[in-house]
């Protein structure tokens, strides 16, 4: 393949391993999400909308791998990576504000915005060592976790 020929297909080398970007749900599901469904609980409705289950088995796993451990060695692929993550923030923030009636997203939006994608990547990475069970339980678990360790302490 020419470099040309590439360059017509590939913005960059690096859109070349990590793959175009994964629109956020389809415009039913999105209908859905902002209109405060489907389970009514923000961070399971964001997961439901990003829904990434339907990329990673067409993918596949290792697909999924080889991508990860590519991005984890190569700088440049990790940067567009960040920048793509950065990306899906700021739409996600726009998407919970829009949800909660508002035109632009406010800080508490932008912050869960952001929770709410690194515990889909974490989860991610919980799915990628787990071949048994499904990405929404990784993301559960993961969820679990997180609420866990950044409950108060109680009085005791």
């Amino acid at each position: 393949m020419s470099v040309r020929t590439f360059f017509n297909y590939f913005e960059s080398k690096e859109a070349a391993i990590i793959g175009s970007e994964m629109p956020f749900g389809t415009e039913q599901s999105r209908a859905v999400f902002l209109a405060g469904g489907p389970s009514a609980d923000l961070l399971t409705d964001l997961f439901v909308l990003v829904d990434p289950e339907t990329f990673f088995s067409e993918a596949g796993r290792t697909e999924v791998e080889k991508i990860h451990q590519i991005t984890i060695r190569e700088p440049r692929v990790l940067a567009a990576t960040l920048a793509r993550l950065n990306s899906q923030e700021r739409q996600t923030a726009d998407l919970i504000a829009a949800r909660a009636g508002r035109t632009t997203s406010t800080p508490a939006d932008e912050l869960v915005a952001s929770v709410s994608l690194h515990l889909l990547l974490r989860s991610t990475f919980l799915w990628l060592g787990d071949e048994s069970q499904p990405l929404l339980t990784a993301f559960l678990q993961a969820r679990g976790i997180a609420s866990q360790l950044l409950a108060p302490p109680t009085n005791s």
